[in-house]
């Protein structure tokens, strides 16, 4: 309960290196698994919407980058040895669809690491994956680092209400 209060004074008291600090956060949550919407938060709270969302953005995309590859290296083999029926069905799909699959799975706020490390065990090709997963983590990063600022600012609390709605009615739509 007390890791995110504690990232917070860390990071505050980094300075500069603050964002970089917390990108290190975000890859070292690959290992220890841990809420990313929290650490979303505390970016834009610490470092406001802009820097924030693009602290969020990068770290979410390493973090996801590496959870692919650990997925990639430890389950593609078991996949593809028993790829029969609906496995077989399933990773078919998701090869010619990993794109916009990733991104749809992001902007429903499906588990970061799930996906990640599912997708990497599929026959998906990374760059459908990232750039799905860059582009379907922008809306939820850009909301949740606005509803950080919303802490410290009470005027941002309205822009993080139009931001959900258009997050849900983009991940829904």
């Amino acid at each position: 309960r007390d890791l995110p209060g504690m990232i917070k004074e860390d990071v505050a008291e980094a300075g500069i290196w603050g964002p970089f600090i917390m990108i290190l956060v975000f890859t070292a949550q690959t290992i220890i698994p841990f809420a990313t919407s929290g650490l979303n938060v505390i970016s834009g709270a610490l470092f406001g919407p802009f820097l924030g969302s693009a602290v969020v953005v990068i770290g979410l995309n390493i973090s996801a980058a590496v959870s692919f590859f650990f997925g990639r290296y430890l389950g593609r083999h078991f996949v593809s040895e028993n790829e029969r029926g609906w496995v077989k069905k399933y990773d078919d799909l998701l090869t010619e669809q990993g794109f916009i699959s990733t991104m749809a799975m992001r902007l429903l706020f499906m588990p970061f690491d799930f996906v990640s490390i599912g997708a990497g065990m599929t026959r998906m090709t990374y760059r459908q994956y990232a750039l799905g997963s860059f582009l379907g983590t922008i809306p939820g990063a850009v909301t949740f680092a606005v509803l950080g600022e919303a802490f410290g600012e009470p005027r941002a609390w309205a822009l993080f209400i139009v931001l959900m709605v258009i997050t849900l009615g983009i991940a829904w739509g």
